[in-house]
């Protein structure tokens, strides 16, 4: 015995075919619908992932990890590295390094000796400088504007004047990506706040 829902589901086929004229149903001849597909991955999804949300929350709860963090000197090494990779459009390693190197400067800056802060400040800066520029290259104009925004953060609180510039540089450079160069034009400071 055929349930009720399947006969008027047969009938509804039989009458499209009829009103197409050629026995085939509407449904047979309609397109059927692309499957979505999943933006491209690229190299520096995971240095994505690690710039959203706060960078140290667990810090501002009193959450200190016990991990050891690197030397200056390291933080000075690992910087350079960074800037290589990126140099050799290493993405994939770049973006690794970087999504390790930066939670860990982030924590000095907040929790490292006093008088290293503003030289750790700078190193920030230069790092969330590469994470910009490289994904500026990989045409990911959004992340290179957060990247951008941080580095002009840390160059400040470092006191690098040249080091601000450069990241309004990189911020002008992701926002000529996202083709809003009304953005890009802005003049670093007003006359009245310089």
């Amino acid at each position: 015995m055929i349930s009720a829902d399947l006969q008027a589901s047969m009938c509804a086929r039989r009458v499209a075919a009829t009103e197409s004229g050629s026995g085939t149903s509407r449904a047979e001849i309609a397109p059927e619908p692309e499957p979505e597909q999943e933006p491209p991955s690229n190299d520096l999804d995971p240095l994505r992932v690690a710039l959203t949300g706060h960078p140290t929350l667990g810090s501002l709860f009193g959450q200190i990890t016990a991990c050891p963090e690197p030397s200056l000197d390291d933080f000075h090494r690992h910087v350079d590295e960074l800037w290589d990779l990126a140099h050799a459009a290493s993405y994939a390693a770049l973006s690794d390094r970087l999504s390790k190197v930066l939670p860990q400067l982030e924590a000095a800056v907040r929790h490292g000796p006093e008088a290293e802060r503003a030289e750790l400040h700078a190193l920030l800066a230069r790092t969330y400088q590469v994470a910009a520029a490289s994904f500026v290259r990989q045409d990911e104009p959004d992340a290179a504007w957060v990247a951008a925004d941080r580095a002009l953060q840390a160059a400040e609180r470092a006191g690098q004047p040249l080091e601000v510039v450069a990241g309004l540089f990189r911020l002008a450079h992701a926002f000529i990506r996202q083709q809003r160069p009304d953005q890009a034009d802005k003049p670093p400071c007003r006359r009245s706040t310089c």
